[in-house]
């Protein structure tokens, strides 16, 4: 078997070589790869529309892996979290509140989080 090169030609790297987002530890090696493109080339926007909707509700109705009651699309989770977020106020932990009371408290802001 050959060997592979390191990285791709983006200069991403791939597989084991890619390191954790979960701890600091320097670049990920992470890329990404954007591509625009313009649907009514191709068929019209509402064939499309309809076509993409169609695919996004079979994802959803596939079978869930056990112990899973729901499957997310990209950003859902997101999305779902900022919607909360503006609805009830950001959550954040009583040491980060502790902390960010003591800056608040240095600007002397007449503002207190509980």
């Amino acid at each position: 078997m050959r060997d592979l090169p390191r990285r791709l030609s983006t200069g991403s790297q791939y597989g084991p070589e890619i390191r954790t987002f979960h701890k600091i530890e320097g670049p990920t090696g992470v890329g990404v790869f954007t591509l625009a493109v313009e649907i009514e080339r191709f068929m019209p926007l509402g064939q499309f529309t309809t076509l993409f909707r169609t695919y996004l509700v079979s994802i959803k109705a596939s079978r869930k892996a056990k112990g899973t009651s729901r499957i997310y699309l990209p950003g859902e989770i997101e999305y779902e979290k900022e919607q909360q977020s503006l609805n009830e106020g950001i959550e954040v932990s009583p040491a980060t509140a502790g902390k960010l009371n003591v800056l608040l408290e240095k600007f002397k802001s007449p503002l207190h989080l509980t």
